[in-house]
């Protein structure tokens, strides 16, 4: 398998990382889920970017590495099931995606100098990705001849980062954070057309796949601010991250089989390129609260997805007879993403805290441009509970909570016709997708 990763993320245990830490298809938009692995920061509806501290704020807002305990380690792991449905083949077809069980997740941790002013952060981490499969997808209802070969479908993106972030306490009420953000991209993609004559009769069926895509990129940004009421019962904060721009390289392979002849003629590939972008984004959010016992959170998110028109491909596969074919890029004509976060956390007790949250999203893939691989048309919806504790003199912190989402619209995939004599027409019918993902967090306070 090739990799770009250091040499250091050859070893058994960074390829072990790489694994476990694979996040699922995107329950957002894009390449993003609405909530992410910290239990309590998802049960808030991710809406926490004022009121975050420790060792999460290195992801959530690096301004809260500057506040909380002095020296904190954070785990998380989240159990993650998602699957989608579409047309794949034909319209109207209801066509369910393989189940994808994966495991986002994040280990950070915070140290603070300089009298309680300076805290430093470090941190391994899920920030996004895409994981959809289709697995030996049947085209023998378009020509018996297409059964001698059943074509994968798949979008396996994900995006892993190391962070080191420092926050800095100007006031007791103003902080400040940055993080440097190395990202590792990982994937496979695969995908499959119909070509057709003017009248629709079909010619042949054609299909391409990229595995082993990788790429390292070092030039990820995020900063923070947080601002903490006199008071202590509001707060305001603003994060801003940078784009991740990649081109990750992999190995091209592809067949066909003509609808005259019920045989796979395999394709030679080579070395591919695909480039897409994990674009910037900026979170405002605050928090008030009620009472001793209640506190309620709310945030804007907003992801530049506009930015990514296609998955520009670079690279060729051979025909038997010779011909070298480029690969065709994948469109997409993505729109920005809008998430509306709102949360609440009631003290049961001194050792118990209750939460709720919901995230509403925008749709970020283009009704026009809509495929099975990717997330559905339509506006998300997230629905989290969950709760928390503290145990060890109130040292240790330990958190869970649970999610659900789901999405569905209608739309099509985009017309993919080389020439007016060689057609691929759109296929229209319903998307729709689900997810279900826990989250459990362990903090220690040292």
């Amino acid at each position: 398998m090739k990799s770009s990763c250091p040499n250091a993320c050859t070893s058994r245990s960074c390829l072990l990382f790489l694994f476990i830490f694979t996040i699922g298809t995107c329950w957002g938009a894009g390449y993003e889920k609405s909530v992410y692995w910290s239990a309590r920061n998802s049960a808030l509806g991710g809406a926490t970017v004022s009121a975050v501290d420790g060792a999460d704020a290195l992801y959530f807002n690096p301004a809260g590495l500057a506040r909380g305990a002095a020296h904190e380690a954070s785990i998380n792991i989240s159990p993650h099931n998602s699957a989608v449905k579409g047309p794949a083949t034909i319209n109207n077809e209801k066509k369910s995606s393989d189940p994808q069980w994966t495991l986002p997740g994040g280990i950070l941790g915070k140290y603070e100098l300089l009298d309680k002013r300076l805290g430093l952060g470090a941190g391994f981490y899920s920030a996004g990705g895409v994981i959809t499969s289709f697995e030996g997808v049947d085209y023998s209802g378009i020509s018996s001849n297409f059964s001698a070969w059943k074509p994968d479908l798949k979008s396996n993106l994900t995006l892993l980062e190391f962070g080191f972030g420092a926050g800095y306490r100007l006031s007791d009420n103003l902080s400040l954070g940055v993080v440097w953000r190395i990202g590792i991209v990982r994937g496979e993609l695969a995908s499959a057309k119909v070509v057709r004559s003017v009248g629709g009769t079909p010619i042949y069926l054609t299909g391409v796949a990229i595995k082993d895509l990788s790429e390292v990129k070092f030039d990820g940004a995020k900063v923070g601010i947080q601002y903490q009421g006199d008071d202590q019962k509001w707060g305001m904060g603003l994060v801003w991250r940078s784009a991740i721009n990649f081109n990750a390289e992999g190995d091209s392979s592809g067949a066909m089989v003509m609808a005259s002849a019920a045989r796979k003629l395999d394709m030679v590939g080579g070395k591919a390129k695909v480039a897409n972008s994990f674009p910037n984004q900026i979170t405002l959010g605050g928090h008030y609260k009620l009472s001793d016992l209640l506190a309620l959170y709310a945030a804007y998110t907003w992801t530049e997805y506009s930015s990514n028109e296609k998955l520009t491909i670079t690279g060729n596969v051979t025909t038997s007879t010779g011909a070298v074919i480029k690969i065709s890029d994948i469109e997409q004509k993505w729109k920005d993403m809008h998430n509306l976060r709102l949360g609440g956390e009631w003290k049961l007790s001194s050792s118990w805290d209750l939460r709720t949250g919901y995230v509403i999203t925008s749709r970020v893939t283009n009704q026009d441009y809509a495929r099975v691989t990717f997330y559905p048309p339509g506006i998300g919806h997230t629905l989290i509970a969950g709760a928390g504790t503290k145990f060890l003199n109130n040292s240790m912190d330990l958190d869970f909570a649970a999610e659900y989402s789901f999405a569905s619209n209608s739309g099509k995939t985009p017309d993919e016709s080389s020439s007016a004599a060689y057609r691929t027409p759109p296929i229209a019918g319903d998307f729709s997708g689900r997810a279900i993902s826990m989250m459990l967090s362990s903090k220690y306070r040292f």
